[in-house]
């Protein structure tokens, strides 16, 4: 399967970033992710988005939240650094990612 690049955003002024932050950087699902934006992660998966919808729906047993599929060719907006939108253009197949390390760092909480 190829992989997409999907938003996951939600809101709960009360929600346990400890355990979103270990899911997302745990996650089989989650090749790659992105969170600059606070209550957005970004993610490459190759799963379809009603499996994801099924993968990540207890994170949010008293909330709304919404997975969709992005085009990182048809984007647009403010971010703080150009490396926020090198991510998008990014080919995950390319990525060196050390053993026994997070995929990523979290870059917001």
């Amino acid at each position: 399967m190829t992989s997409k690049i999907y938003m996951l955003t939600f809101f709960d002024p009360n929600y346990d970033w400890d355990r979103m932050n270990y899911f997302i950087t745990h996650s089989p699902y989650v090749e790659s992710y992105w969170n600059y934006i606070p209550l957005v992660y970004c993610f490459r998966a190759s799963r379809p988005v009603n499996e994801l919808r099924v993968h990540f729906e207890f994170l949010f047993p008293r909330g709304n939240f919404l997975i969709s599929e992005i085009d990182p060719l048809n984007m647009d907006g403010r971010l703080p650094t150009p490396e926020a939108w090198e991510w998008f253009h990014r080919d995950i197949t390319s990525q060196a990612i050390p053993d026994g390390t997070p995929k990523n760092m979290l870059l917001g909480k």
